[in-house]
């Protein structure tokens, strides 16, 4: 498996999405999910999920730095998600972009002792 380009199997499918692509299952491509684990801090507020079309474009600081500015201006999770979204899309970026936030504050606020699911 040649891997370059941002993660790109042979230079042509992103590996994201070769999973199901039969023409690359003889480069190495595994659909074994890479899981990590992690506790949660009572003082995260926000769980910030992106594709890696974003991060092309963006660094995790702008993408950060955007949220806590439109946030404390009083824009809704959907609100600032379009517009990191169109910064991405206004600086060029080709592939797909998606950015999905998670209120922690909630989840603590619940006193729930279960671990937090997302499901899309």
């Amino acid at each position: 498996m040649k891997v370059r380009d941002g993660w790109r199997l042979d230079g042509v499918l992103s590996v994201s999405r070769a999973i199901g692509d039969l023409p690359f299952k003889n480069s190495g491509l595994s659909a074994e999910p890479e899981i990590t684990r992690f506790d949660l801090e009572d003082n995260q507020e926000t769980l910030i999920l992106t594709t890696d079309g974003l991060l092309h474009s963006l660094s995790l600081k702008a993408i950060t730095d955007s949220f806590t500015n439109l946030k404390t201006q009083g824009f809704s999770y959907g609100q600032i998600a379009k517009q990191i979204c169109q910064q991405a899309i206004d600086n060029g970026v080709k592939d797909n972009v998606t950015i999905i936030f998670v209120d922690l504050t909630k989840y603590f606020k619940s006193g729930e002792d279960e671990p937090l699911e997302v499901a899309s």
